[in-house]
């Protein structure tokens, strides 16, 4: 082989010239960004909400609210003595306050999105005062407890249980609305005066 021979291969070498060998998978950047996936959510982005098709979240504010659960003395006389045949289980105080306590937002959510639902009463006279009744199985019975809330002041309000009963026969006053728990779901219903039926009519359900 002559200088001149050596001189062109020592050049193609250099140069990166290897016919014999296969070339390398070129990378390209849409690969790279398909694989890592990494979103950045813009801050001043304008977004959809239940309101506008153009907004931008200001805040997400969290309000203490204060609500005092009370027994009315019919209440404690039914649960320390019964009733005509003996019956007081599942009205205890620790049952009635865990049923309160799971059954506040549904009052509040059923209040904000039927109109006709108030359960909120507010410098009332106790012979008008409007009265709920919520429920939920217990046992293979249902458990009623009637109920009476008042506004203190901005963010405090008053339940009242005036009876619990755990029966399958308890009917509401014509008007009246009935919760009615399933878990975490609930239906909303009211006593509509139909003598052909039981009276409760569904309202809806969350």
């Amino acid at each position: 082989m002559t200088t001149e021979n050596l001189q062109e291969n020592e050049f193609e070498n250099q140069n990166g010239n290897h016919s014999s060998k296969p070339k390398r998978k070129r990378i390209y950047k849409s690969e790279i960004y398909s694989k890592t996936s990494i979103v950045i959510e813009d801050p001043l982005e304008y977004k959809v909400n239940k309101s506008t098709q153009r907004g931008r979240m200001i805040c997400t504010a969290t309000e203490e609210v204060i609500i005092d659960v009370w027994g009315d003395k019919h209440y404690f006389d039914r649960h320390h003595q019964g009733d005509d045949n003996g019956k007081r289980d599942g009205i205890d105080p620790a049952t009635i306050e865990d049923f309160i306590r799971r059954c506040i937002k549904h009052l509040f959510m059923y209040s904000s999105v039927w109109r006709k639902f108030k359960f909120v009463n507010f410098n009332g006279q106790p012979e008008n005062n409007t009265r709920v009744i919520l429920r939920e199985e217990y046992n293979g019975t249902m458990l009623n407890v009637v109920t009476e809330t008042h506004l203190l002041g901005v963010n405090r309000y008053e339940i009242t249980v005036t009876t619990a009963m755990c029966t399958n026969e308890f009917r509401a006053q014509i008007g009246q609305y009935v919760i009615e728990l399933q878990g975490e779901s609930s239906t909303l219903y009211v006593r509509e005066n139909r003598p052909n039926g039981s009276g409760l009519e569904p309202v809806c359900s969350f």
